[in-house]
């Protein structure tokens, strides 16, 4: 009984102290990817001002999204044409704000799933080493190989369908995305109406079958566009904003289903697996 309450007192421990490692840990991971991405970007981004423009056009800016291609664009008709881009450089950064804060939303929910799903899977493995460990009782390997494989698929189940449900909520909405805020951003540019619709890749807009409402409403301005030369900024503000806000939708309708899938292979895969451990233990004991 001593050694038993020794290794519960261990596991307890464990237990919470693995849960903290891998929180932290999940964190700083997602702190390098937001400095390597978004949050680097727009460090480069303050670092173009007038003065610098100067000296160079040439700066070194990472890869994001579509962000980065849209600042080459601008810095482009600056030297061409004499843009002054300064004013959409403002507008660009505050969306990229947005953008990385979006990103850290869903980051979080997916840290948040792969975190508990950890903690139940090594409360299981810390339960059965105490329990092999402390108080003598013996397992049947073949059982814990196969309680293994079938968290192991459980977990490979749930990287899976949160990669399924992020791609149908936001693959097509990205696309939605970069093209209202480009024709948001070059509104004002010297360039021509073919030229605009162009860098604004209007064409792959008209094959989405995603969001029908955002589809239809960007189909009405191209038509206007094409049809009269003209465009209110208000209206193109108006559509760039129709797609945050189903962005931030889709981010509450994602949290969703990925706390379902979670609680599913929860159930499935890792509660039931603890459960079989914890009869075959408490069949153990009787035997004792």
């Amino acid at each position: 009984m001593l050694k038993f309450s020794i290794g519960l007192l261990l596991l307890l421990t464990s237990i919470y102290l693995l849960s903290k490692l891998t929180q932290c840990n999940f964190r700083l991971l997602a702190l390098v990817n937001v400095h390597n991405l978004g949050e680097r970007l727009l460090n480069q981004l303050l670092k173009i001002n007038r003065f610098s423009l100067q000296k160079s056009t040439d700066f070194e800016l990472i890869e994001y999204k579509f962000f980065t291609g849209l600042v080459k664009e601008l810095l482009v008709l600056r030297k061409d044409v004499g843009v002054d881009i300064f004013p959409v450089l403002q507008k660009l950064k505050s969306r990229l704000k947005q953008d990385i804060e979006m990103e850290r939303k869903l980051n979080s929910l997916k840290r948040s799933a792969i975190t508990e799903i950890c903690i139940v899977m090594i409360f299981c493995w810390v339960f059965v080493f105490i329990a092999k460990g402390y108080v003598d009782i013996q397992f049947n390997n073949i059982h814990l190989i196969f309680i293994f494989i079938w968290q192991l698929i459980g977990f490979l189940l749930l990287f899976y369908k949160l990669k399924e449900k992020k791609q149908k909520y936001f693959s097509q909405l990205s696309s939605y995305l970069y093209s209202s805020f480009s024709l948001e951003a070059l509104f004002n540019s010297p360039v021509g109406m073919t030229k605009l619709l162009d860098l604004c890749h209007y064409k792959r807009i008209l094959n989405l079958t995603q969001h029908e409402i955002i589809r239809e409403h960007f189909k009405t301005l191209i038509s206007q566009l094409k049809s009269t030369g003209e465009l209110k900024y208000e209206e193109v503000e108006e559509l760039s904003q129709c797609v945050v806000y189903q962005f931030e939708f889709s981010i509450q309708e994602y949290q969703k289903s990925a706390n379902s899938i979670k609680l599913i292979v929860l159930m499935i895969f890792f509660m039931s697996s603890f459960l079989m451990v914890n009869f075959s233990l408490m069949s153990s004991m009787l035997n004792l």
